[in-house]
């Protein structure tokens, strides 16, 4: 069968850094809890509270601020209907490639449960170079347009900063509701379109942790960092060029961070890289991606930054992905993307 091939070494590496059955997440993920008393998904549940409050509860004391206008819930509606049949479409060929492995209908539907314990060693064997790419695939496509989409969204939908930052934040919260809502959910079925393409099958006991902490790292980046980021910037520069500035900190992190992970899963040219807990592996192969995905997309911005402004920006963001704690770059991009507008733009100035 040509889709069984040769383990990348990128996934046997990572596998043997996550499915020791020792250390902090291990414990966190087969009990439950992070320390005594605190649950595993509190953090993740308060990043989802604190964003409701933000977009419903503080206009209610705030007069300056206003509740998202009809208009921006109309656009919002088409997102998260673009986001779910995105999500379902991906979510079945995922799961039509994993049965052409050879896994079974059995497996899949473990890996797509909250069963915490699964054969991850057997699984990935038996899956081979293709379910890594599965799986990375099923979560990069929603990755764009959790990004690039939604800060397009966000332009259609309001014109103003708080406009568009309640959009990405509503944007950006909705997929962790979503989660919480069929965390418990018992149908196979129903498991399986909602988490089969989300979930890293090489993540193992850590599979739905490590979606929920990723997922929060997006909250603060796409729903907080760019936003903000971006409204100030406008606020020093012009509002003319708010969408500018909200394209310029979500393209890198939207196709830069995508190319990254699809070109580096194949790297041959492999580095390691110590985050927070557990060593990542890198390629240079991903990195010269990283860059590339994150100038090439702004093009329309170069009249703004100029091409050795981009490409500045663009050396930031690569820094940012290759060497920020693992789960979140999603954080550490958009945050290195402004320094990088902003440093040229004073140079401009």
């Amino acid at each position: 069968d040509p889709m069984h091939g040769p383990q990348v070494a990128s996934c046997s590496s990572y596998r043997e850094d996550r499915d020791a059955k020792t250390g902090f997440w291990y414990t966190a993920c087969t009990t439950g809890y992070l320390f005594p008393g605190i649950p595993l998904y509190l953090p993740p549940a308060i990043a989802a509270a604190l964003a409701l409050t933000a977009v419903f509860v503080a206009p209610l004391f705030m007069p300056e601020l206003s509740l998202p206008a009809p208009h921006t819930c109309g656009v919002f509606l088409l997102y998260i209907m673009t986001d779910f049949i995105l999500r379902i479409c991906l979510a079945l060929t995922k799961w039509r490639i994993f049965l052409r492995l050879g896994i079974t209908q059995e497996e899949v539907a473990m890996i797509a449960s909250k069963q915490v314990e699964i054969p991850t060693d057997d699984l990935v064997k038996k899956g081979g170079d293709w379910l890594y790419r599965a799986d990375s695939y099923g979560r990069k496509f929603p990755h764009l347009l959790h990004w690039a989409g939604l800060s397009q969204f966000a332009v259609w939908a309001a014109a103003s900063s708080w406009g568009r930052f309640q959009f990405m934040l509503m944007g950006s919260t909705t997929s962790m509701l979503l989660k919480f809502l069929f965390f418990n959910c018992q149908n196979q079925y129903v498991n399986i379109c909602m988490w089969l393409s989300v979930v890293r099958t090489a993540d193992g006991f850590a599979r739905r942790a490590n979606n929920f902490y990723c997922t929060m790292s997006s909250m603060c980046g796409a729903g907080v960092v760019v936003p903000v980021g971006t409204a100030l910037l406008a606020q020093r520069y012009g509002a003319h060029l708010h969408s500018d500035f909200l394209m310029l900190l979500s393209f890198p992190c939207a196709f830069g961070d995508c190319l990254a992970e699809i070109v580096g899963v194949n790297g041959r040219m492999r580095f390691p890289v110590y985050g927070v807990g557990e060593k990542n592996h890198k390629s240079v192969e991903g990195m010269v991606a990283m860059f590339l995905g994150s100038v090439l997309p702004c093009y329309a911005q170069a009249p703004i930054l100029g091409w050795g402004g981009l490409c500045l920006m663009g050396v930031l963001a690569t820094v940012a992905e290759t060497w920020s704690p693992r789960g979140f770059d999603n954080v550490f991009i958009p945050l290195a993307c402004a320094v990088g507008v902003y440093c040229v733009m004073e140079n401009i100035g």
